[in-house]
């Protein structure tokens, strides 16, 4: 407990407030620690349960406590646990379900829906999707709430939620997971993690359990509506077992030269790994029956190199966690498993184009051979003839040409021959064909003569006949027909082709393409293509004119890069013995942060024990009577929940009037160069309290130097977020070892109360405003309001109505209206009447209670434009009395909740009629 008397303020309610700051990793202060996953699913999506359809579909058993199987798992009546969900705060129906063992796991995956009627209906329709997968451009803003209820406190637990992207391929999407603080900070961080979009994901968060409930929250931004989140898995996880494998559990598409690592188990002092292709082996070995997969006893890293894999294998590997002597207990682990990479990735249907000699029928054209048409979800071809190539008769020539994007290394193409009904009788299957390749579709290389096996006639077909392309480096593939399988009928046709290409370029970007807020100190890394030699950088901000940066041996490359850009780069994948030598891969983007963190006071905690708290590395005046300062609130939560940017903000109390000198508070840094990336600015904000009192200069200290607030002093008395921005060349710090920051309040008598966060580096010193005259160029009306109403730039003269009076402005003199009716009116005239304009005035409300217009105009009594000031924001409106554009400016809780009153606020509302755009500022 620590006194909270010094604090003008009691803390109010505590509602979580998400600022979206793009993270991979859950604040090392908590429990738990969350990585993403990306299933590399291409073209299909049965390796994550999805059918053809686009339903996600289970057995399950709501509401019993009857045997349940789900994803092929059965659970065996007992005792329960449930996950229950709301959306948008209506509870929705639960999913009940048992736990037998400490291996069990569940999942709950919902059909698919996008409206908004099915998630009324009280089924489990579309109970999940549209969290944030919705027809429009709408966020639903209260997001998903899940509650994993039954768990018991003091075990680990392992939570996955799937969850797929839609819609634009290349945009990078946020989803921020906000775990419930009500129960202990079981789970209290807001992680927001950016994925790509065109691909499956999931989130794994694995945690300690310290009450029965744990409520997680997912929300989105307007931006991320294509994010669909269809599943769970839950699974209790003995406190000293390995966890978190990576590669993940099933996980596909590993890279052949993947290192193996996990979360070590609580109390492990070494690890045996068993790695091998027999999950029976691996499950049953010990250390005394090694079987051939201990490929490593007593080691002590959490990881291990397998050395490079073979392509498309299924591993199976398990760490068995060893504790301390004497005892050397043994916690065997789960059996994981993942697959290689294949040998070749199909080659979609959109990168090809299909031509032939000729068609029989416009509706029976080359390209049904490579539109996936007649072909369902097990690569079963119908019979309709529409869904197939068939030649003209009597084609004296007949052949089938395809042609890429790009250049590929081809592997194979697998044939589904032509299937109609009536194939087996009169077939016209290609029987003897001729396979060509060509770089440029003029020079052609024969790859000998195939025969093409003969289809069945039946809509079970699957493709039978495998064309061996050898790794043939091409462009275009052709087929010339020899012979068909009836003999008589001279036409010719063809269900499906597919290629495979083995990949030669550079591929899965680190970071993803189109991620942003990235660190200056970037590590570019990606899988690369097969048998390159070297790798040649390109890195750049036009993507047009990539530069060459560096010619690596290795598939990553460390640079610094500067604050608030975005980079293009690509890698060109080299192999001088083959040909060709050279394959350039796509062109990837990032964004960087447009400033540096070094404090945001997201971290702390209210776990003294673990030194956890906000006042633990913020050191204040609580034990030295000559710092007025504290830190922190006396009881938990320490930190400010509401009035802050993120979740919490530091609580700082000052007090100069009672023997302390001043009032300070510092937090030692690991060493920092400030004088990297073109830094030039230190900024923070605060948040001042009206019943602050004494003339308090705030002031910050870097490596001991002090450099105080330039604003006012009555600053401090402002409930609003005051921005401060310090010029780093102007404090003679040496700035290439920053190991200090201080916060204080000097000023004899001083004492008060401040909310201090989001201290971060600056590329430039913008945040500190000069303002300049701009002139009267352009300006049509200037109302001084120094005594009376007039025009000070031209003749459109102002008659005040109600008597308003006139008091002290916020420049000179201002119009004071007390009383309802109060107002002053400008006759219509022509050069008033613009399309692109801007509108500005200084603005000291009073009172809030009721809305209060600043600036309007009527036509035949319709308001067609004004300015106006709520309790909760600034907004503009321009119409024609029936439609109309509304732009505000809302005061968030994080700004205190309210426009304070009796503060001079400038409003600048600007209208752009070529760009159709209005902007309101405050």
């Amino acid at each position: 407990m620590r006194d909270a008397s010094a604090f003008l303020w009691q803390p109010s309610a505590r509602i979580p407030v998400v600022l979206l700051v793009v993270a991979a990793l859950v604040s090392a202060a908590q429990a738990g620690t969350l990585t993403i996953v990306d299933l590399p699913v291409t073209g299909t999506d049965a390796a994550i349960g999805i059918s053809a359809d686009k339903i996600y579909t289970h057995t399950f058993d709501f509401g019993s406590n009857a045997p349940v199987t789900i994803n092929g798992v059965a659970f065996e009546q007992g005792p329960t646990a449930s996950i229950t969900a709301a959306f948008n705060g209506t509870s929705k129906q639960g999913f009940a379900y048992t736990i037998t063992d400490t291996r069990s796991s569940v999942s709950v995956a919902i059909h698919a829906g996008s409206d908004t009627a099915s998630q009324a209906d009280g089924d489990s329709r579309g109970l999940l999707t549209d969290m944030i997968y919705h027809s429009s451009s709408t966020t639903i803003g209260a997001g998903v709430q899940l509650t994993l209820s039954g768990l018991t406190p003091g075990m680990m637990y392992s939570t996955r939620y799937y969850y797929r992207s839609w819609g634009s391929g290349a945009t990078a999407r946020t989803i921020t997971i906000q775990g419930d603080g009500g129960h202990n900070g079981v789970f209290s961080d807001v992680i927001d993690v950016e994925i790509d979009g065109g691909g499956a994901h999931y989130l794994d968060y694995t945690f300690v359990a310290d009450d029965a409930d744990v409520t997680m929250r997912f929300l989105t931004n307007d931006n991320n509506n294509g994010v669909h989140l269809y599943g769970i898995t839950n699974e209790m996880v003995p406190s000293g077992m390995a966890i978190r494998p990576v590669p993940a559990d099933k996980a596909t598409d590993v890279y052949r030269e993947a290192v193996l690592s996990w979360g070590a188990g609580d109390g492990a002092v070494t690890h045996d790994v068993y790695f091998g292709l027999s999950a029976t082996d691996v499950d049953a070995a010990t250390s005394a029956d090694p079987r051939g997969v201990l490929v490593s006893a007593g080691q002590d890293q959490a990881t291990f190199d397998p050395g490079r894999l073979e392509l498309g294998k299924t591993y199976f590997w398990r760490v068995d966690e060893v504790g301390a002597a004497p005892a050397f207990t043994v916690s065997k682990g789960m059996v994981w498993s993942f697959t290689v990479e294949p040998v070749s990735y199909a080659i979609g249907g959109a990168s090809i184009t299909a031509t032939a000699s000729s068609v029989s029928l416009a509706t029976m054209g080359p390209g049904k051979t490579v539109d996936g048409s007649g072909l369902n979800a097990s690569d079963q071809h119908s019979t309709g003839g529409d869904a197939m190539w068939l030649s003209a008769m009597n084609d004296a020539q007949p052949w089938i040409q395809f042609a890429f994007d790009k250049v590929y290394k081809l592997d194979k193409m697998l044939v589904w021959n032509a299937n109609q009904a009536a194939e087996p009788a009169i077939g016209w299957g290609i029987k003897a064909a001729t396979v060509e390749v060509s770089l440029d579709g003029q020079s052609w290389t024969s790859l000998g003569e195939f025969e093409f096996a003969q289809a069945s006639g039946a809509a079970t077909y699957t493709a039978n006949t495998t064309v061996d392309l050898g790794g043939a480096a091409a462009r275009y593939v052709k087929v010339s027909i020899a012979s068909n399988w009836g003999g008589v009928v001279k036409q010719y046709g063809l269900s499906e082709v597919r290629f495979f290409q083995i990949p030669t370029a550079a591929a899965k970007p680190s970071p993803a393409s189109g991620a942003s807020g990235l660190a200056p100190e970037v590590t570019l890394s990606w899988r690369p293509g097969r048998d390159a030699g070297s790798h040649q950088v390109f890195l750049g901000t036009d993507a047009t004119n990539l530069p060459l940066v560096a010619t690596v041996t290795e598939n990553s490359y460390e640079t610094e890069v500067a604050l608030g850009t975005t980079y293009y780069w690509k890698v060109v994948e080299v192999n001088d013995s083959q040909t060709p030598s050279a394959w350039e891969g796509p062109v990837w983007s990032f964004s960087t942060a447009r400033s540096i963190l070094v404090e945001d006071f997201e971290s702390y905690n209210d776990n003294m024990d673990a030194e956890g708290a906000i006042f633990q590395t913020w050191l204040d005046g609580f034990e030295n009577p000559a710092n007025g300062s504290i830190v922190g609130y006396g009881q938990a939560p320490f930190a400010e929940k509401t009035i802050a940017f993120g979740t919490q903000s530091m609580p700082f109390a000052y007090d100069n009037s009672a023997g302390a000198s001043y009032s300070e508070a510092e937090r030692t840094l690991d060493a920092q160069d400030w004088t990297k990336f073109g830094l030039k600015g230190l900024s923070l904000y605060f948040f001042g309290n009206a019943a602050n009192t004494g003339a308090g200069k705030l002031y910050v200290k870097i490596n001991n130097t002090k450099v105080v607030y330039g604003g006012a002093t009555s600053d401090l008395t402002v409930g609003v977020w005051m921005p401060w921005t310090i010029d780093l060349a102007s404090t003679g710090v040496n700035l290439k070892k920053v190991t200090k920051l201080a916060v204080g309040v000097e000023g004899a008598g001083a004492k008060g109360s401040l909310f201090i966060d989001e201290i971060r580096l600056l590329p430039s010193v913008a945040g500190t405003v000069t303002p300049v005259d701009p002139g009267t160029t352009g300006l049509v009306a200037y109302y001084k309001f120094d005594g009376d109403a007039k025009d000070s730039a031209g003749t459109h003269h102002a008659t005040p109505s109600g008597s308003p009076g006139y008091g002290a402005g916020k420049v000179g003199q201002a119009l004071n209206m007390t009383a309802d009716g109060q107002y002053v009116t400008v006759p219509y005239s022509a050069d008033l009447a613009m399309n692109t304009f801007s509108a500005a005035a200084w603005v000291n409300v009073s009172d809030v209670s009721a809305l209060r217009a600043i600036l309007g105009t009527r036509f035949n009594g319709d308001n067609t434009f004004d300015m106006k000031v709520e309790a909760t924001r600034v907004h503009g409106d321009i119409g024609d009395g029936s439609v109309w554009l509304n732009t505000s400016v809302d005061v968030t809780a994080a700004q205190g909740g309210v426009l304070p009153t009796g503060v001079w606020h400038h409003i600048v509302y600007v209208i752009d009629d070529a760009s159709d755009t209005a902007k309101i500022y405050l």
